[in-house]
């Protein structure tokens, strides 16, 4: 995987997936493929995933927050134009 990318992917409410009793696969491999332009060919590379590697870390920002900022941007803008609607209609 290239440096810097990240990729965010909603599995599994973490606390519950390590829980003692749980029943959620928390050991498994990801095959990524991409084509290497300096190879010209296509790669694929298998890298080991161990949920459990991450307990009792914490996650830099939760994805649900940078959505929250998209809807609060949008509502703003609504609530901007329907002002400007109302100012309109007022006249």
């Amino acid at each position: 995987m290239p440096p810097g990318r990240q990729y965010v992917v909603f599995y599994q409410p973490i606390p519950s997936a390590l829980a003692a009793d749980s029943k959620v696969c928390t050991e498994f491999t990801v095959t990524i493929s991409y084509y290497h332009p300096t190879a010209k060919s296509r790669l694929s590379e298998v890298f080991p995933i161990n949920l459990r590697d991450y307990l009792g870390t914490w996650a830099p920002y939760a994805p649900i927050e940078e959505l929250g900022k998209v809807v609060e941007k949008g509502l703003k803008e609504i609530a901007t134009e329907l002002k400007a609607i109302n100012r309109h209609l007022d006249r």
